[in-house]
């Protein structure tokens, strides 16, 4: 039982709605499951799990990291297309560019042997220098060296690569959040999945760096996410305050 993680867990739910199974049948078993690591003394990886706390609303409040974290761990799609899709999912979660950066990048703006990431300076962001997290390279380096090439019909020189005309990834981007969100139980988006990390950032950071790190002009615009958590920390406490209603 100890070694069922929370990553599996979420699997887990992905597999049951792709069963069809009601989210309303998933919380009684993920509540059944609790009872019975409670009869065992032992902490349940489900303990936090409710599929209704899953299913953020897409706005544009942070998300709890590690649940990104995990979702990355878990997410799963056959094929050339699903493979570009993880890559892309990951660089949103870990270096939480943009989408029209994303769009911009090009092959060369890869450093795979250094783990490294040129992002392209556009009329809103910095140019930037991101480090790939580890868990990155490996699929990185596949979709370089063997996914790409299969989708790149048109000999184009960009990263990533869509059907239509342009590089326009918001397609790709749609069907990313629509599986997510089916197979997760995970309604977000591009903009939310950055605001989550920059306010991650900026519990272990300083400014100046989290100001780089995402591409902000002013060190204003970096303050702005820090002052809204505490906002939202402040109205949680105040929801929860036990002389409140």
């Amino acid at each position: 039982m100890e070694a069922i993680t929370y990553a599996e867990s979420l699997q887990w739910v992905g597999w049951r709605q792709g069963q069809g199974v009601s989210s309303r049948t998933i919380n009684y078993d993920i509540l059944t499951i609790n009872h019975l690591y409670k009869s065992h003394e032992k902490e349940s990886p489900l303990e936090e799990l409710r599929l209704r706390g899953l299913r953020h609303e897409a706005k544009n409040n942070p998300i709890n990291y590690k649940s990104l974290e995990d979702l990355y761990e878990v997410y799963n799609e056959s094929g050339a297309t699903g493979k570009r899709n993880k890559v892309i999912l990951g660089i949103l979660i870990y270096q939480g560019i943009k989408r029209l950066e994303l769009e911009r990048m090009r092959l060369e703006d890869l450093d795979l042997e250094n783990g490294l990431m040129r992002v392209r300076a556009t009329g809103v962001t910095n140019s930037r220098i991101l480090k790939l997290e580890s868990k990155q390279i490996l699929a990185l380096s596949n979709y370089v060296y063997r996914v790409r090439p299969e989708l790149n019909k048109r000999g184009l020189n960009y990263l990533f690569l869509s059907k239509g005309k342009g590089n326009r990834l918001g397609n790709i981007l749609g069907v990313i959040w629509r599986s997510v969100f089916k197979y997760y139980g995970m309604k977000i988006n591009a903009q939310q999945v950055r605001r989550s990390l920059i306010v991650h950032w900026l519990k272990t950071k300083d400014i100046r760096e989290v100001q780089y790190m995402a591409g902000h002009r002013y060190v204003s615009s970096t303050f702005k996410y820090g002052e809204r958590n505490l906002e939202e920390l402040l109205e949680e406490i105040e929801r929860i305050h036990p002389l409140n209603n």
